[in-house]
Protein backbone atom coordinates (compact mmCIF):
# COMPACT_ATOMS: atom_id res chain seq x y z
CA UNK A 1 0.00 0.00 0.00
CA UNK A 2 1.61 2.95 -1.04
CA UNK A 3 -0.26 6.67 -0.51
CA UNK A 4 0.83 9.97 -1.58
CA UNK A 5 -0.23 13.62 -0.55
CA UNK A 6 -0.41 16.55 -2.47
CA UNK A 7 -2.47 18.97 -4.83
CA UNK A 8 -5.18 18.25 -6.87
CA UNK A 9 -6.67 20.55 -8.96
CA UNK A 10 -9.62 20.08 -11.98
CA UNK A 11 -8.31 21.15 -15.45
CA UNK A 12 -11.80 21.87 -17.52
CA UNK A 13 -13.66 23.18 -14.34
CA UNK A 14 -11.04 25.95 -12.58
CA UNK A 15 -11.66 24.81 -9.24
CA UNK A 16 -9.18 25.62 -7.05
CA UNK A 17 -5.91 23.03 -6.20
CA UNK A 18 -7.27 20.98 -2.93
CA UNK A 19 -4.87 19.03 -0.55
CA UNK A 20 -5.42 15.11 -1.05
CA UNK A 21 -4.01 12.10 -0.48
CA UNK A 22 -4.29 9.31 -2.80
CA UNK A 23 -3.80 5.89 -1.97
CA UNK A 24 -2.68 2.44 -4.55
CA UNK A 25 -3.69 -0.58 -2.80
CA UNK A 26 -4.61 -4.06 -4.35
CA UNK A 27 -5.64 -2.82 -7.56
CA UNK A 28 -7.37 0.26 -5.85
CA UNK A 29 -7.20 3.80 -5.94
CA UNK A 30 -8.74 5.73 -2.93
CA UNK A 31 -8.63 9.69 -2.98
CA UNK A 32 -9.29 11.71 -0.09
CA UNK A 33 -9.08 15.43 0.99
CA UNK A 34 -8.67 16.15 4.75
CA UNK A 35 -11.94 13.51 6.46
CA UNK A 36 -13.87 13.89 3.52
CA UNK A 37 -13.59 10.42 1.20
CA UNK A 38 -13.58 11.86 -2.48
CA UNK A 39 -13.92 8.29 -4.22
CA UNK A 40 -12.44 4.90 -5.19
CA UNK A 41 -11.65 2.87 -8.54
CA UNK A 42 -10.40 -0.08 -9.75
CA UNK A 43 -6.69 1.22 -10.88
CA UNK A 44 -7.90 -0.21 -14.19
CA UNK A 45 -10.04 2.81 -14.71
CA UNK A 46 -7.41 5.78 -13.61
CA UNK A 47 -4.67 6.94 -16.22
CA UNK A 48 -2.11 8.90 -15.34
CA UNK A 49 0.49 10.38 -17.68
CA UNK A 50 3.16 12.85 -16.35
CA UNK A 51 2.70 16.20 -17.67
CA UNK A 52 6.21 17.68 -15.99
CA UNK A 53 8.94 16.28 -13.44
CA UNK A 54 6.95 17.49 -10.75
CA UNK A 55 3.14 17.15 -12.09
CA UNK A 56 0.76 14.23 -13.18
CA UNK A 57 -2.50 14.46 -14.87
CA UNK A 58 -5.07 11.38 -13.57
CA UNK A 59 -8.35 11.06 -16.02
CA UNK A 60 -11.00 9.79 -13.51
CA UNK A 61 -14.59 9.04 -14.62
CA UNK A 62 -13.63 10.74 -17.89
CA UNK A 63 -12.27 14.20 -15.64
CA UNK A 64 -8.73 15.31 -16.26
CA UNK A 65 -7.23 16.53 -13.07
CA UNK A 66 -3.68 18.04 -12.00
CA UNK A 67 -1.51 15.90 -9.64
CA UNK A 68 1.25 17.46 -7.61
CA UNK A 69 2.35 15.42 -5.45
CA UNK A 70 5.01 15.89 -2.70
CA UNK A 71 7.16 13.20 -3.83
CA UNK A 72 6.70 12.65 -7.82
CA UNK A 73 9.56 10.14 -7.99
CA UNK A 74 8.19 8.23 -5.22
CA UNK A 75 4.66 8.90 -7.32
CA UNK A 76 6.00 7.58 -10.73
CA UNK A 77 7.53 4.71 -9.28
CA UNK A 78 4.59 3.49 -7.64
CA UNK A 79 1.81 3.31 -10.83
CA UNK A 80 2.43 2.74 -14.28
CA UNK A 81 3.34 6.11 -15.89
CA UNK A 82 2.43 7.15 -19.16
CA UNK A 83 5.28 9.11 -20.94
CA UNK A 84 3.79 11.10 -24.28
CA UNK A 85 6.50 10.03 -26.30
CA UNK A 86 5.61 11.95 -29.07
CA UNK A 87 5.33 15.61 -27.69
CA UNK A 88 7.64 17.86 -29.31
CA UNK A 89 10.44 18.33 -27.03
CA UNK A 90 10.53 21.97 -25.49
CA UNK A 91 14.07 23.20 -23.91
CA UNK A 92 13.40 23.85 -20.54
CA UNK A 93 15.57 27.17 -21.01
CA UNK A 94 16.03 27.79 -24.62
CA UNK A 95 19.52 29.55 -23.83
CA UNK A 96 21.11 26.91 -26.05
CA UNK A 97 19.12 27.16 -28.92
CA UNK A 98 19.48 30.99 -28.73
CA UNK A 99 23.12 30.56 -28.83
CA UNK A 100 23.05 28.62 -31.65
CA UNK A 101 20.67 31.22 -33.60
CA UNK A 102 23.03 34.09 -32.87
CA UNK A 103 25.95 32.07 -33.79
CA UNK A 104 24.49 31.02 -36.93
CA UNK A 105 24.04 34.72 -38.38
Amino acid sequence: MHTFYGTLQGLSNGDGPLSVGIQFDGGRVRMWSDRRRLGSWDLADVRIRRESIFRFVLIVDGQEYRFSPDDPSGFAESVDVEIDLTAEEKPRFGLADRIRQVEAT
